[in-house]
């Protein structure tokens, strides 16, 4: 039986869901409420119904209620934002499933930014929903824009892809581009925040609509000047209608294909599922973008056959599940030396971490614990630990703890 793969895509303005190999799709503000007369939970549209009778009180901007921790009292209960999103998540995926129907096999979501809490917390509430942790996959809308992007066919993707976000008043633009080395790719992604002041609220009047189309048209000219694109994308609800921006859809559309696809991140998120729990790797690439690093590190081992590189880690590794742990024994060496190796080489660097901290021991007598925790994709905390040498030598916990970045 095939697997059940749903993306979800979560922000603030909206949350859409789509099944893999599905054209159905499911669109809800990100918005809940509990009723005051049944104490059930009502999410979307008919929360903000249930708000205007007076039967509710409404939970909205639910993407920063989550990534700030916030809480809320409801009818005298207290509730912590990991128990309102669990609620929220608990009807929009039940929502697109058979009231009989055991629960996807894997679920993806995607949100604008990466951090450790929010992945973190996100797996909480689906754990909570009932999903085991190794089906719940947590990634940036750079990534699903990847996956989406990588699922079409080559000529949509042989040089640089652009796409246009519009939502409520987030204007953004994604970029990206393929690097090929040998058998292998590199897909590059990233993002730019364009206009905070945008409003589609503008859009409605004639003189409103004429300034939106402006501000559109001069953030394309700038962006897109004297770039070769495969394809551009336009995505978000801002794009449903295009009627009230004509100048810039002339400009965009003017000996380039322009595509709309307002379910895009849900469904790359989907594309990202079927790789996952695919037996044979469905893409040949490498993402890198929000969530990934951009280096690899290595560490210096000796062998019998001379000095060799170890990856630590691997160019393209999601840094909030990047922890490594690594025992070493130095051998006559005042420093435990690890060189990072980005896609440009030339900006090569090597980082050294002094063993001043251990005490004076004879050769091949000390085991140091090395931990390596990302705190985002550029800076991780290093701790040493001297952890001794078995009953011989007693461990004395002594530390050596430094922050470093992979790049300046």
């Amino acid at each position: 039986m095939e697997k059940r793969i749903l993306g979800i895509d979560f922000s603030d303005y909206r949350t859409l869901l789509s099944y893999y190999s599905d054209e159905r799709n499911w669109n809800y503000p990100s918005v809940i409420c509990r009723d005051r007369t049944t104490n059930s939970w009502v999410i979307g549209q008919s929360a903000y119904e249930r708000v205007l009778s007076g039967n509710g009180v409404l939970t909205d901007k639910l993407e920063t209620f989550l990534s700030k921790g916030k809480s809320c009292t409801l009818y005298g209960v207290y509730y912590d934002a990991v128990d309102i999103l669990t609620r929220f998540f608990d009807e929009v995926i039940h929502s697109t499933m058979d009231s009989d129907a055991a629960l996807p096999d894997s679920v993806i979501v995607t949100i604008p930014y990466i951090t450790e809490s929010m992945v973190s917390d996100l797996k909480l509430c689906l754990i909570n929903i009932g999903f085991e942790e190794n089906c719940i996959h947590i990634i940036s809308r750079e990534e699903a824009f990847i996956y989406y992007v990588m699922s079409q066919s080559q000529d949509l993707h042989n040089n640089n892809v652009g796409m246009f976000s519009l939502e409520d008043n987030n204007l953004t633009y994604y970029e990206m581009k393929i690097q090929r080395k040998g058998r292998s790719a590199s897909a590059f992604a990233d993002k730019r925040i364009l206009d905070e002041s945008f409003n589609l609220d503008l859009t409605h009047s004639d003189a409103g609509a004429k300034l939106a189309d402006k501000i559109l048209l001069n953030s394309a000219e700038a962006l897109l000047k004297n770039k070769i694109y495969s394809c551009l994308i336009l995505t978000g609800s801002g794009f449903t209608e295009q009627e009230w921006a004509p100048e810039f859809m002339k400009y965009i559309c003017t000996k380039r294909k322009v595509f709309i696809e307002d379910e895009l991140f849900s469904r790359g998120a989907g594309y990202k599922g079927a790789d996952i729990v695919s037996d044979k790797p469905l893409f040949n690439f490498t993402a890198i973008c929000d969530g990934h690093i951009d280096s690899s590190v290595y560490i210096s081992i000796n062998k019998r056959d001379g000095v060799v590189s170890y990856p630590i880690i691997n160019i393209g590794d999601e840094w909030y599940a990047s922890d490594r742990i690594v025992r070493v024994i130095p051998f006559g060496a005042k420093t435990i030396d690890l060189t990072v190796l980005p896609m440009e080489e030339r900006r090569r660097k090597t980082i050294s971490l002094p063993l001043d901290f251990l005490p004076e021991r004879p050769p091949k007598t000390t085991v140091v614990f090395i931990r390596i925790h990302f705190k985002n994709a550029s800076n991780a905390e290093i701790e040493m630990i001297d952890t001794g040498f078995g009953e011989l030598y007693k461990a004395t916990g002594n530390k050596y703890i430094r922050e470093v970045s992979l790049w300046d």
